[in-house]
């Protein structure tokens, strides 16, 4: 598959103008990107998971809300889901056909999964209704493998077949279905980081991210080195090299140089507007305006298990708690891996813009 055209940036804010003209002029719109959790019951307990905080309380949302909500949404106007979230997304068996139901809807749906359950039958199904799939914790032996994600040794070959799979559909079907995968170094395994990649790149994978695990203030235990990236950044850069036009290797630099920051780093900004452009559906069907607040009563903006998202979304309760974030929340609160962090940056210079703007 010709990848020239995938953007890896940290946001595509400005493909959707007619959302931040709205945003500008103080109208409603539908948020353009929800990541959703459909249960917070998991088969791994990976040591880099950036919700353990939250424990495994087997919270399962049902199969006929599920597709419910993936049909409002699309109805709605959001324009993408990420499935992923707080556990193991596959472990809720309605997860396929909500998929199926949200394509149908209008939806553009990715998937993330650690990949243990990804099923010839699950594939076939899911795999031509999804933008992209990507496996998170890839690594090129088994042994390493286990240490990272915490797991039975099976897991390790389960994974690798079902990305072989995932490939042997895409290709035979034409599907436009991007395949990636994710590596997160740590002492233990980035000298193997080159031997991960070029495995990657021989199993038809078509691209593999790069990045630093998540710290953040609910996550104390979360206590490896910061800067991994820089004593191997010779290898990571070797890696970089491997790209073509077939297969893509994204190094997010930026996300190491904020891990290394201790605490708060400077963000540029005095408010969180992508609040309104994403959201996070949890695993109890309640939305929040960012992982940060997830299962906090003070910030959640409504049940889909008691109405609709059109109704959630339009009501007077998130309007509500988006005026008192913006007026009372501090941000140094967040955590570096916020995904509104980018969005922010640009939204903010657009409410403040800087003299002299007409002179291009």
């Amino acid at each position: 598959m010709d990848l020239s055209g995938l953007n890896l940036k940290p946001h595509k804010l400005f493909y959707h103008l007619d959302e931040v003209t709205k945003w500008r002029d103080g109208k409603d719109f539908a948020p353009i990107f929800i990541e959703f959790s459909p249960t917070d019951v998991c088969n791994q307990r990976c040591h880099f998971c950036y919700t353990d905080y939250l424990g495994h309380k087997k919270l399962m949302i049902e199969r006929d809300p599920l597709l419910r909500i993936f049909r409002e949404m699309g109805e709605f106007g959001v324009k993408s889901v990420m499935v992923q979230g707080t556990g193991e997304p596959l472990l809720n068996s309605a997860v396929p056909d909500a998929v199926v139901v949200g394509k149908k809807a209008g939806l553009d749906i990715a998937l993330c999964t650690n990949g243990v359950l990804l099923s010839e039958e699950v594939l076939e199904k899911a795999m031509p209704c999804l933008s992209w799939l990507r496996v998170s914790g890839i690594e090129c032996d088994g042994d390493l493998y286990v240490k990272t994600h915490v797991c039975p040794e099976g897991h390790f070959k389960r994974v690798i077949d079902g990305l072989r799979t995932a490939v042997r559909i895409r290709n035979r079907d034409h599907l436009e279905t991007v395949i990636a995968v994710h590596f997160l170094p740590f002492p233990y395994n980035a000298s193997r980081v080159l031997d991960t990649v070029k495995m990657v790149k021989e199993m038809g994978i078509d691209y593999i991210l790069i990045k630093s695990a998540e710290i953040g203030l609910h996550t104390p235990n979360h206590v490896w080195p910061r800067d991994t990236h820089e004593q191997y950044r010779g290898l990571l850069e070797e890696c970089a090299r491997l790209e073509t036009n077939e297969f893509r290797v994204s190094i997010r630099w930026d996300q190491f140089e904020q891990a290394k920051c201790e605490g708060a780093f400077e963000k540029g900004y005095k408010s969180c507007y992508g609040m309104l452009f994403e959201a996070m559906v949890d695993a109890d069907a309640k939305v929040y305006p960012c992982l940060n607040h997830w299962r906090d009563p003070e910030y959640g903006l409504g049940d889909l298990r008691e109405q609709s998202f059109a109704d959630l979304w339009q009501s007077q309760r998130r309007r509500e708690v988006m005026a008192r974030h913006w007026s009372t929340y501090d941000l140094q609160n967040c955590h570096f891996g916020c995904k509104h962090h980018h969005i922010n940056k640009t939204l903010w210079e657009l409410a403040h813009p800087p003299m002299h703007v007409n002179f291009l």
